[in-house]
């Protein structure tokens, strides 16, 4: 599947009310329904390229693995702009975030890189 030109409802949290009717029989055949609430915010696109693989929140900001590109975008959540574009030697597939620090998987080069969050 082409994600091409957007990662819908990226800063959007969205609740799934369980299968069919509310009957807990796993193998009824209903699918998952979206239910959504006035509390919800209308939901975000954000043009981050081709095919995004990833997406991780952490340190004021969302991160995005775009393997495609061989990078890692960084969005600023408030104004939902891309504040940076992060080449990564050996690509990207995955991202984590933790301690001031964004995690990235370089399956290309078969290690994960750590990149350091400034304020």
């Amino acid at each position: 599947m082409n994600a091409r030109g957007a990662l819908v409802g990226l800063l959007v949290i969205t609740a799934l009310a369980g299968c069919g009717d509310g009957d807990d029989d796993a193998g009824g055949g209903d699918a998952p329904t979206t239910t959504s609430t006035p509390e919800l915010p209308a939901a975000t696109t954000i043009d981050v390229g081709d095919e995004p693989a990833a997406v991780a929140v952490g340190d004021g900001s969302v991160w995005v693995a775009n393997p495609q590109e061989g990078t890692l975008l960084r969005i600023d959540p408030e104004t939902t702009q891309i504040t940076a574009t992060i080449p990564v030697a050996g690509g990207v597939r995955g991202v984590a975030t933790g301690d001031r620090t964004v995690w990235v998987t370089n399956p290309g080069a078969a290690t994960v890189t750590g990149f350091a969050v400034g304020p």
